[in-house]
């Protein structure tokens, strides 16, 4: 994902409610945990730039929350709630 842009508001249709999430979970795959660790860099860096500077084109908000999810994923801390986001 474009770290500059947010998710499309229709991201949800993706997946309809009262659905069984378990065919698309089925065909899911990991992704190289090289990718993961630059995406996890990235991500630090420009929450960092975001923090720095007023660098307009950075979402702050959308930069936080996908450095949330990336940090948790990478194992960063084991609750969602305790990851760090010191800079």
């Amino acid at each position: 994902m474009d770290p500059f842009t947010r998710c499309k508001e229709t991201l949800s249709d993706k997946i309809p409610p009262n659905t069984n999430p378990h065919n698309r979970l089925s065909e899911a795959k990991l992704r190289p945990l090289i990718e993961i660790q630059k995406q996890v860099d990235l991500h630090y860096r420009l929450h960092w730039t975001a923090r720095q500077t007023d660098d307009k084109t950075i979402n702050y908000n959308v930069i936080v929350e996908r450095r949330r999810a990336l940090d948790w994923a990478y194992g960063v801390a084991d609750n969602w709630d305790e990851v760090s986001l010191d800079t």
